[in-house]
């Protein structure tokens, strides 16, 4: 969901004449458009997630949980969450059932840009194949995803790295990414961008001294 907004961000920078940095997506499905979840797939993905992130199945049978009801279902996987550590002790089912709305509300999300995009993007996309056994879902493979990307991105360049959808985020997959970033924004593009952001600093804070000389008596 996050690459959709970064995308459409780009997209629309873009339009308005802004110079946009080649934007990267990490393990983001192409746009498509909205898919209704019920409770228990949004619930089951939810825990699919967590279990990839910890790399270990949750104490949970996810056929018994098909046979609860809907609050049932949500607090024996709080009370599992919190006993692998996920969650702290005191949290209540309303601020569970609030996670699981948003949670939702993305995996429901539709979207589709309004235009192609004409400037760089790099998919990276995680070795789906090599998916973690605790995902019991079929995934969708990095061909397919540069497919259903390359209908919007122009100048699409997809990269295959190692590890899932959680642990490139972590050490040691984390480092393609970063070898990603750095061959996609050069160091000058990387100095410039610094450069603008300092000089907002610099300018704000003449302006909070010329306003606290103002204040002076």
């Amino acid at each position: 969901f996050g690459g959709w907004i970064a995308f459409e961000l780009a997209r629309r920078l873009h339009q308005a004449g802004e110079t946009v940095a080649p934007l990267i997506l990490i393990d983001c499905e192409p746009p498509q458009r909205g898919r209704h979840s019920d409770h228990l797939e949004v619930l089951t993905q939810f825990v699919e997630l967590l279990e990839m992130d910890l790399g270990k199945r949750l104490p949970l049978d996810t056929q018994a949980l098909a046979e609860q009801l809907g609050d049932e279902r949500d607090r024996r996987t709080l009370a599992a969450m919190v006993a692998a550590g996920l969650m702290p002790a005191r949290a209540t089912l309303a601020q569970f059932q609030a996670l699981l709305r948003v949670f939702a509300a993305n995996l429901n999300a539709s979207y589709q840009p309004a235009a192609d995009y004409p400037g760089e993007v790099a998919l990276l996309n995680a070795q789906a194949e090599a998916k973690p056994p605790t995902v019991r879902r079929s995934l969708m493979s990095p061909a397919e995803a540069a497919e259903g990307w390359s209908r919007y991105a122009v100048r699409l360049r997809e990269q295959t790295l190692q590890g899932d959808h959680m642990s490139v985020l972590k050490s040691p997959h984390v480092g393609q990414i970063a070898a990603a970033a750095a061959a996609a924004w050069p160091a000058h593009v990387l100095a410039a961008a610094l450069q603008r952001d300092a000089g907002k600093h610099d300018a704000g804070a003449q302006a909070k001294d010329l306003s606290t000389q103002a204040e002076s008596p």
